[in-house]
């Protein structure tokens, strides 16, 4: 039962840990802006063109 209430206590003091303020002090991390690409996919006589930073053809496709 004791092991239980430990537990208990320590989920609530994580809990509250990460729901703290945020401190406005801390640098940021940027995202870099990920370039979108477009390639167009052929099946027979039918063409796609899928978009995205890695796109990648559908099942059954190939790239024109």
């Amino acid at each position: 039962v004791h092991k239980h209430l430990d537990l208990l206590k320590e989920a609530e003091a994580f809990v509250a840990q990460q729901s703290a303020p945020i401190d406005s002090t801390k640098k940021t991390v940027t995202i870099p802006n990920l370039k979108k690409t477009t390639i167009t996919c052929v099946k027979g006589k039918q063409a796609k063109k899928v978009v995205g930073v890695n796109p990648k053809c559908p099942a059954g496709y190939k790239k024109k």
